[in-house]
């Protein structure tokens, strides 16, 4: 990278990073507390074995991972007390969280710093990310920064710096661009190599988050459909993939079996949170109200049942109470309404908040990855190609499982990484240099 390209990009994280610690500043000044863990009040918490307990720190995902360092009873007890082992999140953020434990003391500030200095450098990364991937999507340097530099201020990801509750939210963000991104280095070079980096990421990927397995079956299917001149090696390459994925991710599926005494893909409350989505009254989305009447963290009656029970057999009750009171034309409606709160329209997760400009504010910041997408098909529709068809598969096979099961504001934070690379290319269609613009689709390959 040339000195003055040095520069730009130095410039674009500078910024990055500067909006990031204000916000941080921001929240401490809002939640003083959150800063100030009382160790000692949260193991007292954790030891309670009637109400559930989950700290904001984590939430759940460091209740495991305290039951795994501090406890020594691995895997186990999501909610507080002692309620057995879980599969309850996926173990890839609970090890995360076991390092900074293990480093610094649960819930200590060491360990929370830890997480905090982790998702700014993810952010980071995430910015160079977006600049790489623009760059091999359309060959112009120009565009490649304004990309990064839409991200470095992308609403959605400086937004997640002033909450209490969602400091570790954007490793999924950086997961989801990760795997495009090696994804696209393969198909451009088709060196082995590069198939075994993306399927090494993409298994790993997946322990933090199996809904990332739809949008890499897509990428796989679309490669072996796009070779026209030599199926047979497309197809040995796409097996290679799905056996290097599939020999990574079996032994914690085995291992979960045996902990469990059930089969399960990485998480075991998929079914669960398919009926939590679709509860009667709420309309589809997930906010603290229904949290608060269904979901074991936040309800005393629902935590004595899961405590019982025992994972597996709740979530299959939950499986039969969705299945009670199915209504095929009531599903399809709110499947249609979670595509837009995906997309476009921001649903608060306290319903109670009063309408101000902040909150307007939020509502525009939200719509701007759904708004994105319009403005690029609009312009870009009679010159798509296969790329262009890859960005919108690889988004829409993400938002699947939270369109059938439930969609909460958060959840489509990180496709905001490849809509700022679609809005980017966008403004410059529409105002970048006539000159620079000449011939850049005809450069993918």
């Amino acid at each position: 990278m040339k000195p003055n390209n040095k520069k730009i990009m130095v410039s674009i994280l500078l910024v990055a990073f500067f909006l990031r610690m204000g916000m941080l500043w921001i929240n401490a000044k809002r939640h003083p507390s959150f800063f100030q863990i009382s160790t000692e009040l949260v193991q007292k918490e954790m030891k309670s074995s009637e109400p559930p307990y989950v700290n904001s720190y984590g939430n759940e995902i460091s209740n495991v991972a305290y039951s795994l360092v501090c406890k020594k009873q691995g895997l186990a007890s999501p909610f507080g007390g002692s309620t057995g082992p879980t599969g309850w999140v996926a173990p890839g953020l609970v090890l995360i969280y076991a390092l900074s434990f293990y480093l610094f003391g649960c819930f200590s500030l060491g360990s929370l710093i830890f997480m905090l200095a982790l998702s700014i450098l993810l952010s980071l990364i995430m910015v160079f990310l977006i600049y790489l991937t623009s760059l091999q999507l359309f060959n112009s340097r120009s565009t490649a920064y304004l990309c990064s530099f839409l991200f470095a201020v992308c609403p959605q990801d400086v937004w997640l710096f002033s909450k209490n509750f969602q400091q570790d939210f954007n490793l999924y963000t950086f997961l989801f661009v990760l795997i495009f991104f090696l994804f696209l280095r393969f198909i451009k070079s088709r060196a082995t190599k590069n198939l075994i980096l993306f399927s090494l990421v993409a298994a790993i990927a997946l322990h933090f988050t199996p809904v990332l397995a739809i949008p890499i079956a897509v990428c796989i299917t679309l490669f072996v459909l796009k070779d026209k001149t030599d199926k047979t090696y497309a197809l040995k390459q796409a097996i290679l993939c799905c056996i290097i994925i599939f020999m990574i991710i079996t032994p914690y599926i085995i291992y979960q079996k045996y902990r469990l005494g059930s089969w399960t893909f990485i998480k075991s409350n998929a079914v669960y949170e398919i009926n939590l989505g679709n509860t009667r009254g709420y309309a589809g989305v997930l906010v603290l109200d229904l949290f608060r009447k269904k979901h074991p963290a936040a309800n005393r009656f629902e935590f004595q049942s899961y405590k019982t029970m025992g994972e597996v057999n709740y979530v299959r009750s939950k499986l039969t109470e969705f299945l009670d009171n199915f209504n095929l034309l009531r599903f399809i409606k709110l499947t249609i309404k979670r595509f837009f709160c995906f997309y476009l329209i921001y649903v608060p997760y306290v319903s109670d908040l009063k309408f101000t400009v902040s909150l307007f504010l939020k509502y525009v910041g939200y719509s701007i990855s759904g708004l994105s997408m319009i403005l690029y098909l609009f312009l870009r529709f009679r010159n798509m190609d296969w790329f262009d068809a890859l960005i919108y598969f690889y988004i829409l096979a993400y938002s699947v499982p939270y369109v059938f099961g439930g969609i909460m504001y958060r959840y489509s934070f990180p496709i905001c990484t490849l809509t700022t690379i679609l809005l980017g290319k966008s403004l410059w269609l529409l105002f970048g240099s006539k000159d620079l613009k000449e011939g850049i689709p005809n450069q993918r390959t």
